[in-house]
């Protein structure tokens, strides 16, 4: 199952509200070209047609830029399937500013607590590299934002996507305890 390394990061989730009565168990790996191509294989349709407003590159080609470009890099797994790959690539490290991306399978619509619970644990892993994290979404993917507000990202900007499509720069930023 995708060569999971002694180092990579493991943990147990006790149900999730699709699978109220199923153990879980999920998995974090580094991304190798095989989990790019076996994620865009069950992409859901949504992050498929946020790429395609973004780019004219192939789903494949964007995601091993984004898989290339990023410092850190992982792909998530529940009870073996592909849930998520996410990465954070520096904009600028001396200001502690990197740009977060996630794209998702369709194994999330059947763990969304978990998911989301492993959504947390990352993004504070991100800003542990880079405090001020940034993302840009599409602005017709209401739930990819909803998501991120829900994870503490604020809507900040509007840009166009090379393509000329509007997307919102989203942040979130570390907070101190």
């Amino acid at each position: 199952m995708y060569g999971l390394t002694p180092g990579g990061n493991s943990g147990s989730a006790l149900h999730d509200a699709a699978h109220p009565k199923v153990p879980i168990k999920v998995d974090v790996t580094p991304v190798d070209a095989q989990i790019v191509e076996d994620l865009v294989r069950w992409m859901r349709p949504a992050d498929m047609e946020e790429i395609g407003r973004y780019t004219e590159d192939s789903p494949v080609a964007h995601l091993m830029e984004q898989v290339e470009r990023s410092i850190v890099c992982r792909a998530g797994f529940v009870n073996g399937e592909l849930l998520a790959c996410w990465g954070l690539w520096p904009i600028n490290l001396l200001q502690g500013v990197g740009h977060g991306w996630c794209y998702s399978a369709k194994a999330v619509e059947r763990y969304p607590k978990t998911f989301f619970a492993r959504c947390k644990v990352e993004l504070a892993e991100l800003q542990r590299v880079c405090p001020l994290v940034v993302a840009c979404v599409d602005l017709e993917y209401t739930r990819a934002r909803a998501w991120l507000e829900r994870l503490g990202f604020v809507e900040r900007t509007q840009r166009r996507s090379p393509r000329g499509h509007p997307f919102v720069l989203m942040e979130a930023r570390r907070h101190e305890t």
